[in-house]
């Protein structure tokens, strides 16, 4: 097939035509907490346009071949099932030769564009056959984040993840002349999250980010989120393996913060062992988790912002339904206490913040908005340090529940919490502070 498109090109005398690009690039950029700057510039740029000539080739002299035809016929037979799940009961004689098309292409854009070798070739027929099996994607996910900055140039999470400062060429991008209107780099990130895994889809991927934004979030005060994600899939039988990604929450970054390099270690194994709690995917974190994020990142009145914060540490520190302010407040400051903070001051705050709370729900003029801030400060502060004890602690929130009451009036169960949090606070440090 390849011999065979040579010839076509010698024998038609075909010569590409140009098309004309611009290439934006950035000169100067300079991303820190207090600082974020860049200088861009572009450039018209010509490349040759193989697109039609390598259509033209494969609809006059690919497509009614024997050979061909064969071939669509032996994956309709191998694959039918599988191409049927794929394509949700589409036509699998169209959607077979749409596949197989698409490989063709590849290897031909693959020729005229780089250097085709044996081994890209066994390469791609491995990847076409594993697609057609319904096997794991390999997927690259890179996530422009606004919250959170990186003192080193990079920091690797696990053996898929990194999180790394912004290059230049991140921000980078060419598009054809007359239709350059993509802006979607036009945007200030703060750092890139870069994701490798093989995963089943898109959704996959897409649950594996969130995961690491959850921990992100914990690990301190941050609102950080994603302006954008750019999602590409390895394959060879979809034309476009590549997806921008936006994201239209309405989010901004209340709060941020820079990892340091000597923090480098702790942050590591922060992220992995919330990384790993997050999956088992327990319905009582998740609750709190979604009030802690809606009041961290939402661009949404402080009244939300609160309601959605003492959601959250209702939901961890709540045991039935109606359970006054006094029980709820006492369970907080009980577990705050053996971290180091004041117990009474926690009680109080948590009390204030159910004054508030009820002021918001009845419409009252009398509040000091001043104060309400300063109250939810410590709130969310408390909210976050209490979602990574639970998770971390290793007993549920029933028992966890009765422990925190059962300390208050009997020692062996105040020590038996004391030992459980010293062994975490040990091994995390300043993340509980």
């Amino acid at each position: 097939m390849l011999q065979k498109f040579d010839k076509y090109l010698k024998m038609e005398e075909i010569k590409p035509p140009m098309r004309a690009y611009v290439r934006h690039f950035v000169t100067d950029l300079e991303i820190s907490e207090s600082n974020r700057k860049r200088t861009e510039s572009y450039e018209i740029i010509q490349k040759p346009d193989w697109g039609k000539i390598i259509y033209d080739f494969i609809d006059q002299k690919i497509d009614s071949h024997p050979e061909y035809n064969k071939l669509v016929q032996s994956i309709i037979t191998d694959y039918k099932d599988n191409i049927n799940k794929i394509t949700k009961g589409y036509d699998e004689r169209m959607q077979s030769a749409m596949f197989l098309k698409t490989f063709i292409q590849r290897l031909l854009f693959e020729k005229l564009t780089s250097e085709l070798t044996d081994d890209t070739i066994i390469e791609y027929a491995s990847l076409f056959i594993s697609e057609l099996e319904l096997a794991q994607s390999d997927y690259l996910c890179i996530c422009f984040l606004d919250g959170i900055f990186i003192e080193p140039n990079n920091i690797h999470i696990n053996s898929g993840c990194i999180i790394r400062q912004i290059e230049k060429s991140d921000l980078e991008y060419t598009r054809d002349l007359f239709f350059d209107t993509n802006t979607y780099l036009k945007m200030n990130p703060s750092s890139i999250l870069e994701i490798k895994l093989s995963a089943k889809n898109d959704q996959e991927c897409l649950a594996y980010i969130e995961r690491i934004l959850d921990c992100l979030r914990l690990y301190k005060l941050d609102s950080v989120y994603t302006l954008l994600v750019k999602l590409s899939k390895k394959t060879v039988i979809w034309e476009k393996g590549q997806y921008i990604i936006g994201i239209n929450r309405n989010y901004t970054n209340w709060y941020n913060y820079t990892i340091n390099k000597s923090e480098q270690d702790t942050f590591i194994k922060f992220i992995n062992r919330i990384s790993d709690k997050l999956l088992k995917g327990d319905k009582t974190i998740s609750i709190s988790s979604r009030g802690y994020n809606f009041a961290l990142m939402e661009f949404v009145d402080l009244d939300i912002r609160i309601l959605m914060a003492i959601m959250g540490l209702e939901a961890l520190f709540s045991k039935d339904p109606g359970e006054n302010t006094f029980k709820l407040s006492l369970r907080v400051a009980k577990l705050l206490n053996n971290l180091g903070f004041e117990s009474l001051k926690v009680k109080r705050c948590v009390t204030e913040m159910y004054i508030i709370r009820n002021k918001i729900i009845h419409g009252s003029n009398t509040r000091q908005k001043d104060k309400d801030k300063k109250i939810f400060t410590y709130i969310i502060k408390y909210l976050r340090i209490s979602i990574v004890i639970f998770l971390l602690i290793g007993i549920g929130k029933k028992e966890m529940i009765n422990l925190l009451d059962n300390s208050m009036i009997d020692e062996e169960n105040n020590k038996i919490l004391k030992d459980k949090l010293t062994q975490i606070r040990m091994e995390l440090g300043d993340v509980l502070s």
